[in-house]
């Protein structure tokens, strides 16, 4: 069973009389198991997608399933089963990392809380940090408690939208070794980003996507061979296929 197949989504938002086609007939899949990336430029449609997955955004047309369920129709079914991560939200000021995660644990229905928190904290490499006030938090640690809090519920399915931006190259790259780890956990990975490095290093397989469209699907070297350039780089690889892409519309 697929994690998660999207089927021809369209989402538009209108800005001032203006619309604007966030998402074009969006088709994807991802295996279960698998490391996910949906690679673009800002402004592409990632985080939109993003949203429609977790069933924050109401699709124009088209339709989401999670594990064979529809996040509108079967929400309360689906939701238990993924979490999202993301780099924007506050810390709350007074409460230690550990408490902190013991705050957040009652948004879940978890048997065993301390357990739980325990094995986030360990995963995530906090361990050390359990006593800090979690304001205090360097950026790096913010991104990693993040992830603890998300992996809290036990999710099958764990969406990350741009988990590195704005964090240094060092700090980046512990983060990406941490992402990578989540799949000898048995957890589905959807990693959005516009990193091309952080996309070939880290993705099973990569959508690219474009103006709201999905240009090209496939393994890093499907994507090559696709463009025609079997050992150019990733980012020559977008360019290429975003270009070829925007010729057969306009031959059509």
């Amino acid at each position: 069973m697929n994690a998660v197949l999207v089927s021809n989504a369209n989402k538009s938002f209108s800005d001032h009389g203006r619309v604007i086609r966030a998402l074009e007939n969006v088709s994807l899949d991802i295996r279960s198991g698998e490391i996910f990336g949906l690679l673009g430029p800002n402004g592409a449609g990632k985080t939109t997608l993003i949203s429609a997955l977790c069933g924050l955004l109401e699709l124009d047309s088209g339709s989401v399933e999670v594990f064979g369920k529809n996040v509108q129709t079967q929400r309360s079914e689906v939701i238990p089963q993924m979490n999202l991560v993301t780099g924007f939200a506050g810390l709350l000021h007074g409460l230690t990392v550990e408490d902190l995660l013991r705050y957040y644990s009652f948004l879940y229905p978890i048997k065993d809380r301390e357990k739980a928190i325990e094995e986030a904290l360990l995963v995530t490499n906090l361990v050390e940090k359990r006593k800090q006030m979690a304001y205090t938090l360097s950026s790096g640690y913010r991104q990693r408690f993040y992830i603890a809090k998300a992996l809290l519920s036990k999710p099958k399915l764990l969406l990350m939208d741009e988990p590195t931006v704005g964090l240094d190259v060092e700090t980046a790259i512990r983060i990406r070794e941490l992402v990578s780890s989540l799949k000898s956990q048995g957890i589905t990975v959807l990693l959005t980003t516009h990193y091309m490095a952080e996309a070939e290093q880290l993705c099973d397989r990569i959508a690219l996507i474009s103006d709201g469209k999905i240009v090209a699907l496939g393994s890093v070297s499907e994507l090559k061979k696709m463009a025609g350039k079997p050992h150019a780089s990733l980012e020559d690889t977008f360019l290429k296929l975003t270009k070829k892409n925007l010729e057969e519309e306009e031959d059509e």
